[in-house]
């Protein structure tokens, strides 16, 4: 009975971490893509802190800005909905991972102000944004590492504690061939 107690209190989380990261994903990239010219003028910023901003045209950087926008607002329904889970809590993972490591070394060397995730909605300094992406890696880890009903059950099927049956349901046009 504690197993599945604690079970259900694990996918709740889960769920929360999920619909948590879902929101966050898709006001940003909603944020994002109302104003592509502030984010194009936010990675220009970025860009020119590491000290290779010269080497991309402007354009290039609005297509950037926009694939950005377009890429957190798709992740985001992805998430809401639970559509390829696992693939898509793996990139939101690794999405997250980066980063992390981005906003850490943007509260280390501060070379910009205001990280520029949410655009002129919210301004967030930078330990407010590595907060932010921290509580978000821990909900994309959590997301990423639960296993689907499907794998589980496939993975009892195959245990040796518990043996079960595969019916295999062939159509009748197969079973008839001659």
């Amino acid at each position: 009975m504690k197993n599945k107690a604690t079970q259900i209190i694990r996918n709740t989380a889960v769920n929360i971490g999920r619909l948590l990261m879902a929101a966050t994903f898709i006001f940003s990239g909603y944020v994002k893509a109302i104003d592509p010219l502030g984010t194009q003028y936010k990675l220009a910023d970025y860009l020119q802190a590491m000290g290779i901003g010269s080497l991309l045209p402007e354009w290039t950087l609005l297509v950037g800005a926009v694939l950005l926008a377009a890429l957190e607002f798709s992740l985001g329904i992805f998430l809401l909905f639970a559509i390829r889970r696992h693939l898509v809590s793996r990139i939101v993972l690794a999405l997250m991972s980066i980063m992390t490591l981005l906003t850490l070394w943007i509260v280390i060397a501060n070379p910009v102000k205001d990280c520029g995730c949410f655009g002129d909605a919210i301004k967030l300094t930078n330990g407010e944004t590595l907060a932010k992406n921290i509580v978000l890696l821990v909900c994309a880890r959590a997301v990423a590492g639960r296993k689907s009903i499907a794998h589980a059950r496939l993975t009892d099927a195959f245990s040796n504690r518990r043996p079960r049956r595969f019916i295999i349901p062939v159509p009748r046009s197969v079973r008839f061939m001659p």
